[in-house]
């Protein structure tokens, strides 16, 4: 028998030690395997603490709607060689006067951000065409499916054949104008949520195989922005040019620091993420890639500050999924109650099981959603009753409520 105390993340079983390979070997040895989740080194965040701005979207190739086609093509063409390749151009120039001299060997290229329609799908397939010329070992992938939108079916048919990946952005508690902080049980009647949001995503992906638009198994999903709570940016709007220097919109931009709140990041934040990752991993065959976004501040895992660095609960989470699960997925049946909370419930217990690739060190992951309750849990292994002692880290508060910040930063 297990025990999980209320409102915690266990990983238990084997003889579980943290990973010594660096972090970034570990992300370019997973790739391909299984969902990938980056949970930053010491050496990162010491590099991070000397930055004097923190950037908080990760940068894509964006395809500027203003130009000639063929330019686009063959500025696309140029930036591909001027990162993978020897290499000479303007952005091989600008790469190495900002102190990069040797190409950055990129792998996986995103045409756009969040675009839709017809004229977008062709400069994907052009763009993803020309690429894969240049360099056929690239993958290519592109915006899908965002909030609660549906991939266009038109995109396999134009555009599947040069796509690796799908991309997918959700956030679970949308925060973009107006604030909210809903309590520990909301958060979880939630945690259930990004499994049937995968479920959807795979399913348009399975009719278009069976339409022959791709291949099987051809396109996977890059879940590469997710996160139980979304930016705070009030009165604004995607394109919109503003003064900067106006006072109205100075205060817009004042009103996002509410996000930075250390109150707001607790074990709701380190559950859902938990739930999260074990959705993804369930579901490992079409999904292999999950970027939490933010990375830095704002509702980020990692929140910097002039003296240092606070790792906020989800920060935890995913450093136990990185350093403590193997390397495989087995498939888990979860049978119990529920936890209810007005007309929704959820399973009170979540589950995954991992394994050596010779079979013989396991990793099981157990989320007790409870918010005070320690259940029992009782594990079966095939045909045999897992009892004993193992070793296992637990990640739990005093209260659903705990958090990390300045003044505590390890509570």
């Amino acid at each position: 028998m297990t025990s999980t105390s209320g409102g915690s993340v266990l990983t238990t079983i084997g003889d579980i030690m943290p990973k010594k390979d660096p972090l970034l070997e570990e992300l370019e040895e997973r790739i391909s395997e299984g969902p990938v989740v980056f949970t930053p080194d010491e050496e990162f965040l010491e590099r991070l603490k000397e930055k004097e701005e923190v950037q908080e979207e990760a940068p894509q190739l964006e395809v500027e709607q203003h130009r000639p086609l063929r330019e686009r093509e063959h500025d696309g063409r140029e930036r591909n060689k001027n990162c993978r390749r020897e290499d000479e151009g303007k952005f091989a120039e600008m790469r190495k006067e900002n102190g990069y001299f040797d190409p950055l060997n990129v792998k996986i290229w995103s045409v756009g951000n969040e675009r839709s329609g017809r004229d977008y799908i062709h400069k994907v397939r052009d763009a993803g065409q020309e690429m894969k010329k240049m360099d056929s070992s690239i993958l290519v992938t592109c915006s899908g499916i965002h909030g609660n939108s549906r991939i266009d079916p038109y995109l396999f048919e134009a555009a599947g054949e040069y796509l690796d990946y799908i991309s997918a952005h959700q956030y679970w508690i949308e925060n973009w104008q107006e604030h909210s902080r809903p309590n520990y049980l909301s958060c979880m009647m939630l945690s259930e949520k990004p499994e049937l949001y995968i479920k959807n995503i795979i399913s348009q992906i399975q009719t278009a195989e069976k339409k022959g638009q791709i291949n099987e198994g051809q396109i996977k999903i890059a879940f590469d922005e997710w996160n139980l709570r979304s930016w705070h940016h009030p009165g604004f709007q995607r394109f919109e040019k503003v003064d900067y220097k106006d006072p109205e919109i100075i205060k817009l931009i004042k009103a996002r620091d509410k996000s930075l709140d250390p109150s707001i990041y607790n074990l709701s934040d380190a559950l859902f993420s938990a739930s999260f990752l074990n959705s993804c991993l369930r579901n490992s065959e079409y999904i292999s890639m999950a970027n939490i976004a933010p990375l830095v501040n704002q509702t980020g895992p990692l929140y910097v500050h002039p003296e240092g660095i606070v790792r906020r609960t989800h920060f935890h989470t995913m450093s136990m999924y990185v350093n403590q699960l193997e390397e495989y997925i087995i498939n888990t049946k979860t049978t119990g109650s529920k936890l209810t909370y007005g007309k929704d419930s959820v399973s009170v217990i979540d589950a995954i099981a991992t394994v050596d690739k010779k079979g013989e060190k396991w990793a099981i992951s157990l989320v007790n959603r409870h918010p005070s309750e320690n259940l029992e849990c009782k594990v079966i292994m095939g045909d045999k009753l897992l009892n004993g002692i193992y070793k296992a880290t637990i990640l739990t508060g005093e209260t659903t409520d705990s958090f990390n910040d300045i003044e505590h930063p390890n509570r």
